[in-house]
């Protein structure tokens, strides 16, 4: 079933291998004689004050999308049983390397019908019931 995405999802995966390839300019030479750095720019810029900016808070109950990568689905117990479950086979698959970075959106884009939309938002759906806001 997921013979297509898999084809789909490495052709996906070395697009951008290749593309900053293409796209880098050749990068000038260095000056042989250059001064060194001034002593300030060796120097660590100085810590931002507190206030500044609040600190991330980690959350303890992550939230799932049809653009999380399906690596990261995976790697929560609860989250892989309910791939498991909605999506069969799709984490025992032999070609699960080569499209565990994608979402499941790229996913279905990519498998010509093979994951409907449907089955990633009932998926999405199941995801988030895990972790109600």
């Amino acid at each position: 079933m997921f013979l297509r995405t898999a084809f789909a999802a490495m052709l996906l995966l070395s697009l951008p291998a290749l593309t900053p390839a293409l796209a880098q300019a050749p990068e000038a030479p260095a000056a042989v004689d250059a001064p060194p750095p001034p002593e300030s720019a060796l120097q660590e810029p100085a810590a931002a004050p507190a206030s500044a900016a609040a600190a991330p808070v980690p959350l303890d109950n992550p939230v799932y999308t049809q653009d999380t990568p399906v690596e990261k689905i995976a790697a929560d117990p609860q989250a892989k049983a309910i791939l498991d479950r909605d999506i069969p086979g799709l984490l025992s698959d032999i070609r699960y390397p080569l499209f565990k970075g994608m979402s499941l959106k790229a996913m279905s884009q990519a498998s010509d019908g093979d994951l409907t939309q449907e089955t990633v938002n009932k998926t999405v759906a199941d995801l988030q019931a895990l972790f109600p806001r």
